[in-house]
């Protein structure tokens, strides 16, 4: 027995910044098209979660929203209905370390095009109010009552009784929104 070779197999656990590299790698890469509405949803959801949570991936994880970050402000000419998607994404990349400025850009662009005031309800109002505040800009014609009606909704305890997807959803979103307004103040 004096032959036998001890084996240390590797460990099988990345660090986190390369679990996290081959995550943002699998959204931005692999599962849809870059610019498929599904594509902008799910990533701007994965941004927003690692930004929220203050996780920080690395440049390398980063590195695989380089192509869609330098074409953003083109695509966002093209696609403005898509403005939230693309000021979310652009602003946690920026946020989450990645250089330069295109976001206040496409802030100030998108105040300039009044998209804000296109929106349908207060959910999309609250986000829009959300994004543009993080890089210090105020919507135009500001709804003052929009905070109000938001608080009125999660106050409305039956509403949460049942369950009821479409309230879960817009109740945790508006969390964010209005806990974003005292996070600037």
């Amino acid at each position: 027995m004096t032959n036998v070779i001890t084996f240390t197999p590797p460990s099988r656990i990345n660090p986190q910044e390369a679990r996290l590299g081959a995550l943002l790698s699998c959204f931005a890469e692999h599962r849809r098209h870059g610019d498929d509405v599904f594509w902008l949803k799910e990533n701007a959801e994965i941004l927003n979660i690692l930004e929220c949570t203050e996780t920080r991936p690395g440049d390398a994880a980063l590195e695989a929203y380089s192509e869609f970050y330098q074409t953003v402000e083109k695509r966002l000419r093209f696609f403005p209905q898509y403005y939230r998607f693309f000021l979310s994404i652009i602003l946690d990349l920026e946020d989450l370390g990645m250089p330069g400025n295109h976001g206040e850009r496409i802030v100030y662009w998108a105040l300039a095009q009044d998209l804000p005031r296109a929106e349908l309800s207060d959910l999309q109002r609250m986000e829009a109010k959300r994004l543009m505040a993080r890089r210090d800009a105020a919507m135009i014609d500001e709804d003052a009552q929009l905070e109000d009606r938001a608080r009125y909704f999660m106050r409305r305890s039956d509403t949460f009784a049942l369950p009821n997807k479409k309230a879960a959803y817009e109740l945790t979103h508006l969390v964010f929104y209005l806990r974003a307004r005292f996070e600037t103040n």
